[in-house]
């Protein structure tokens, strides 16, 4: 990803990309609009719940965005859940998004890859 767009979520969303000064953004640019989405969403959950979310990498596998993230200290079932439905929800979006140019799309499947 272009490091201009990493550095606007790092000042937008210090909360959740704060925690890491190295790039850990492996993707392209078309993603943007979706990560921003999700950071907006994870933020807000976050302030509602009082819960700190530490993002680890952000990369494609597999045609598809991969989203890793941690929290600090323990949370009941139904916030764990809450959190992995956020993320699979936007993850899953990103099978019908271009990753290089943000248009909708669907995923190419080519040699079992």
């Amino acid at each position: 990803m272009d490091i201009a767009l990493e550095q606007a979520l790092r000042r937008d969303y210090p909360a959740l990309y704060g925690h890491y000064r190295e790039n850990h953004f492996w993707c392209e640019d078309g993603w943007y609009p979706l990560l921003r989405a999700l950071s907006q969403k994870l933020e807000i959950y976050a302030q509602e719940h009082g819960i700190r979310i530490h993002v680890h990498e952000v990369k494609q596998k597999f045609g598809t965005m991969r989203y890793y993230y941690g929290y600090d200290g323990v949370l009941p079932d139904r916030q764990k859940h809450a959190l992995f439905q956020i993320v699979e929800e936007y993850e899953n979006r990103s099978r019908r998004i271009c990753e290089h140019c943000g248009l909708p799309g669907t995923l190419l499947v080519r040699d079992g890859y």
